[in-house]
């Protein structure tokens, strides 16, 4: 019930621009994943929300939220690994980071990763969500757009991937190889 009266003021939101009401949608995605925990999808909405709400806040303050964004669409992929949305989501948000921390001129402190990394996470992610649901045309088209940022070793060609044994292989290759030496503020 909760998550679904958050929606629609984040779905308002998006037409008004009003910081309030982002503030008040994170908080109630917050109460929703304290009581339930376990829900991926309640992380990837609070991630969305503070995406949407980053957007809008002073630049000084934006940094912050966009970690926290990237930990909870992290938390939702650990809690399940093959959830295309997250997955998705985090790429995009990596790329507006990787924007950002271009637009500003280098990173905010000496703990960021540089953008064409981040270039490079969001589009092993990107790829990941398209390899899942390739009928997705966000996915494809998104896929289109970062497919030349991603390292040749992290990549397969992911038309020809129609099984479960990529997403497998990618997560322990996300695992092992990408570190991000953020320190996530809590929430």
């Amino acid at each position: 019930m909760v998550v679904m009266v958050v929606a629609v003021v984040v779905g308002w939101s998006r037409g008004g621009g009003l910081t309030v009401v982002n503030c008040i949608a994170t908080d109630y995605y917050g109460k929703a994943v304290q009581l339930n925990w376990n829900s991926p999808q309640a992380l990837n909405n609070w991630g969305l929300a503070l995406q949407e709400l980053s957007a809008i806040v002073p630049a000084k303050e934006k940094h912050n939220i966009v970690k926290t964004a990237i930990s909870k669409f992290r938390a939702a992929i650990q809690l399940q690994f093959d959830f295309h949305r997250a997955i998705y989501n985090l790429g995009t948000v990596l790329y507006g980071l990787a924007e950002d921390l271009l637009r500003i001129g280098g990173s905010v402190s000496h703990n960021d990763i540089s953008p064409n990394d981040l270039y490079s996470q969001c589009a092993v992610y990107i790829a990941a969500a398209h390899a899942l649901k390739p009928n997705y045309s966000v996915y494809r088209s998104a896929l289109r757009l970062v497919r030349s940022m991603v390292r040749v070793l992290y990549i397969k060609s992911t038309e020809s991937v129609h099984s479960s044994s990529y997403i497998s292989a990618f997560y322990v290759t996300v695992k092992t190889t990408f570190y991000f030496p953020f320190s996530y503020p809590q929430c």
